[in-house]
């Protein structure tokens, strides 16, 4: 028994602490295809971090890298959808490297008021639709030939996808040859090189009208997710009262719990419950089941929409001989 949980401790410590230590990338034989869908994939991935919560794994062939990331966290989810994300590649000393790829972007008034409208016809389907056909810009620096601007599909070099699994993971797949990291003509030194693995989560603007001492009342059920400009309480998202509903400036609530009627992982009840009309993604309401009206809601702190979030991660690649 006692063998039993040590090696689980172990195991833990392993992948909870691996910031302070460099991982190897897992050698794979065949190209992975990037669509968003981490079906080639081996599962759990063997990264967590806990700042970012995202669990990922790092994997190279003969002649790219790839890169897998699964974010379950509403919040960061909320968090790369308005304000974007940024995946980087460095090395130290000599012939140093020091790439980034901005994917998402953040978010334009546009696109937030396109995506409104399929939320509000499809509800969670209309928001990842409209997520996706608004968001399919990336912006990369510091790559031997490919630099600037470019659409995702029009990317010969570079490949990048996200998407959701069944359960609303999000999922974020990126590939990047090595000849973009170190040239057409590298070598066997260079490929042995430790690289660091970058992410930063960029942070959702504050509104202007909300300060510190109002900050506590975001820390409730997932109504307050603020994709598509909703928010909790006076932000919309949340029925004030018995009923359901929104309330003030707010016209949809949040991705993780609804807009009126539909929400991530909960829907609004019209029975309510004072001072929420709605069950959050916190909770995992049975993946969209209809709330009750008379079980406590579960809570979540969104506070962290308003934090940039990043994370580094050392690592080599397993070249073959």
């Amino acid at each position: 028994m006692f063998r039993i949980i040590n090696l689980l401790l172990f195991t833990l410590l392993s992948v909870c602490c691996f910031s302070q230590t460099t991982t190897q990338s897992k050698r794979i034989t065949k190209p992975v295809t990037v669509d968003g869908n981490y079906k080639e994939w081996v599962t759990p991935f063997n990264l967590y971090e806990a700042k970012t919560q995202l669990m990922f794994s790092i994997a190279n062939d003969d002649s790219t890298l790839y890169l897998c990331f699964q974010c379950p966290d509403p919040v960061n989810q909320d968090k790369i959808m308005q304000a974007g994300m940024q995946v980087s590649i460095s090395t130290k000393g000599k012939n140093k490297i020091n790439t980034a790829i901005q994917f998402p972007l953040k978010k334009d008034k546009n696109s937030k008021e396109q995506e409104l409208i399929l939320e509000n016809q499809n509800g969670i389907e209309g928001i990842k639709a409209g997520f996706l056909l608004n968001n399919y810009v990336m912006l990369t620096e510091g790559f031997v030939t490919q630099n600037g601007i470019a659409t995702v599909k029009e990317s010969r070099n570079i490949m990048i996808a996200m998407h959701w699994d069944s359960i609303n993971t999000l999922v974020y797949e990126l590939s990047i040859p090595f000849k973009e990291l170190f040239g057409n003509s590298y070598v066997a030194a260079d490929l042995a090189k430790e690289l660091t693995l970058g992410v930063e989560i960029f942070a959702v603007d504050r509104p202007a009208d909300m300060d510190n001492a109002n900050l506590s009342s975001l820390n409730t059920n997932n109504g307050g997710s603020v994709v598509n400009g909703g928010g909790m309480q006076t932000y919309g998202g949340m029925g004030n009262g018995t009923g359901g509903g929104m309330q003030n400036t707010g016209s949809m609530g949040g991705m993780n719990g609804m807009n009126s009627m539909n929400g991530m992982n909960g829907m609004g009840s019209m029975a309510g419950y004072p001072n929420n009309s709605m069950a959050g993604m916190s909770g995992m309401q049975n993946n969209g089941a209809g709330w009750d009206g008379s079980t406590v809601p579960q809570y979540h702190d969104i506070s962290g929409l308003f934090e940039k979030a990043e994370m580094k991660q050392k690592f080599l690649l397993t070249i073959t001989p």
